[in-house]
């Protein structure tokens, strides 16, 4: 079998760019490679750029073997699909890397099968290549929500998870300070070349490049603060918000909320009608992720469950529960407001300070301004232990949560199924999490272990909870979903999706275990 794997990211980049997607990537090559006879190409784009030059095509990348991995150049969309969020004209209409692309499926087919792991750095042209390769099994697996949302995470003006975008008129304005493609091209173009010359991301000279880009980047800032707002924001409208050909458009608009929405309505809608009528399988991480996938027009009879396959998964333990008299709960991951970060710190500075005697904190995450660091250390003096990690890595995970009690996923977003729910459940950690995503269906909906998203109080009230009730901790996967390992996930996508299109729908049930129902049979459950 040939299969390619799709991913703005390498799934093995030096650097560790790419989140949750490339880990599962990463952990999918080194599986399938696990096969005789199984041979696995990768594809990239939207992140290498020539300094000098944009013509689009695609390159072998240096040091792989045992995986042909290649990557799209000068892609006319950049990646991640934040800074190509007022780039959708583009997006639906480019005709310079669909040729790309069908000649390297020509030159280096046929595939078997073509897994897009993710949309960002790719235009509209891509999905529609199936008609021109039917004998290549096409499947999109939603990660997460770029089919529909070009920033990827319903995520409305970095506030709110987003349930109705108003036929695009809400997207329109959901970016408040929209970033120029150009910039961010301009910023991979540099690390290309540094990287080409052998100057690497974690060098000094690499470090001191990027400095003066910022502050040069900021200089530019600054002089255009002296333009007028209103002037500016006409430019974005005019560019990127409208199609500049719409017959309809007055030739001195200001502003339209329609015309300005129609561009995202057009790229939701184009995306999904594109998946329905020639994708052969479309597969979604959580339960989760298939009811909204079904919300915004993915047709119930094409989309299936399949949860990712987890390294840890292999070496996973039993929920413990350590003999205590206080309890110690832990939060990994970003420094993002989406992922729940501020959130959760809003919580530590109400907890009862007689409560947080008996409550030890551990925050392992990359920190981005002195502020938050020093809000953090005045407060942790109120609280049994309070440690705070640059970071973590996946090899000494193991060792920093042997500790712990109760992790914290308190995200604000939809967030399908975050891996670092799953790290913790693997090291035997069970998960307090809010409402939103797949993260509540490793507790099978056990309403002790979610709580109301962005609801300080509640939040409170679990931790007090599991703090006197520590032996409920035990309940946490008594009807959950049992981490699937790699060996596990290939095999169960060898048997149902690495083929073409079938007549049945895989479903996922709440032990975890895989099962199929027929198109006719599910019709006739309804």
């Amino acid at each position: 079998m040939k299969i390619l794997l799709y991913n703005w990211m390498n799934y093995d980049d030096a650097q560790k760019r790419g989140g949750g997607v490339r880990v599962y990537q990463e952990n999918l090559v080194a599986e399938l490679s696990k096969i005789p006879g199984m041979i696995i190409y990768t594809l990239s784009s939207g992140v290498r750029y020539d300094l000098f030059g944009r013509r689009v095509y695609i390159a072998k990348r240096r040091g792989t073997s045992a995986v042909h991995s290649y990557e799209v150049v000068n892609s006319p969309i950049v990646a991640p699909a934040h800074a190509a969020f007022d780039s959708l004209y583009t997006y639906l209409y480019d005709k310079t890397l669909q040729p790309v692309i069908k000649d390297f499926l020509n030159a280096h087919g046929p595939f078997d099968v073509f897994q897009f792991d993710n949309l960002e750095g790719l235009t509209a042209g891509i999905l529609a290549l199936k008609d021109q390769f039917p004998k290549t099994c096409f499947i999109y697996y939603l990660h997460n929500y770029n089919l529909v949302c070009p920033q990827v995470n319903l995520w409305f003006s970095e506030s709110e998870t987003c349930d109705n975008y108003n036929e695009g008129k809400r997207c329109s304005v959901c970016i408040p300070q929209p970033i120029a493609m150009r910039e961010v091209r301009l910023a991979h173009s540099i690390a290309s070349f540094l990287q080409s010359i052998r100057i690497t991301p974690h060098s000094f000279a690499f470090r001191m490049v990027y400095r003066q880009l910022a502050f040069s980047r900021r200089v530019t800032q600054k002089l255009r603060s002296f333009s007028i707002k209103v002037r500016r924001n006409i430019q974005i409208v005019r560019s990127s918000a409208i199609d500049p050909n719409n017959s309809k458009k007055p030739k001195n608009l200001i502003y339209s909320s329609e015309l300005s929405g129609s561009i995202y309505k057009q790229y939701r809608e184009q995306n999904v009608s594109i998946l329905n009528g020639k994708f052969d399988h479309v597969l979604a991480v959580s339960n989760r992720v298939r009811e909204l996938a079904i919300q915004f027009g993915i047709t119930e009879q094409k989309i299936s469950v399949a949860y990712i396959g987890s390294a840890f998964a292999t070496q996973a333990i039993p929920i413990r529960v350590r003999k205590s008299d206080h309890l110690t709960i832990a939060y990994l991951g970003y420094e993002k407001r989406d992922k729940g970060f501020y959130h959760f710190v809003d919580a530590l500075e109400a907890i009862p300070r007689l409560t947080a005697k008996n409550i030890s904190v551990l925050i392992a995450a990359k920190l981005q301004s002195p502020e938050i660091l020093n809000r953090l250390t005045r407060l942790a003096v109120e609280f049994r232990n309070f440690e705070i990690v640059d970071g973590y890595d996946h090899h000494g995970l193991g060792q920093m949560l042997a500790g712990v009690d109760l992790g914290i996923v308190p995200v604000l977003w939809e967030d399908a199924l975050p891996q670092v729910a799953i790290e913790f459940v693997a090291h035997g950690v069970p998960v307090l999490s809010s409402d939103l995503g797949g993260t509540k269906e490793l507790c099978g909906s056990n309403s002790r272990f979610f709580y109301r998203h962005g609801n300080v109080d509640e939040l409170i009230t679990k931790i007090e909870y599991f703090l006197h009730n520590r032996s409920s901790l035990y309940s946490f996967n008594d009807n959950g979903t049992v981490l699937i390992d790699m060996e596990r996930h290939v095999r169960f996508m060898l048997e149902h999706f690495y083929t073409l299109r079938s007549h049945r729908t895989t479903i996922v049930d709440n032990s975890g275990s895989y099962a199929t129902t027929s198109h006719s049979e599910a019709a006739n459950e309804k």
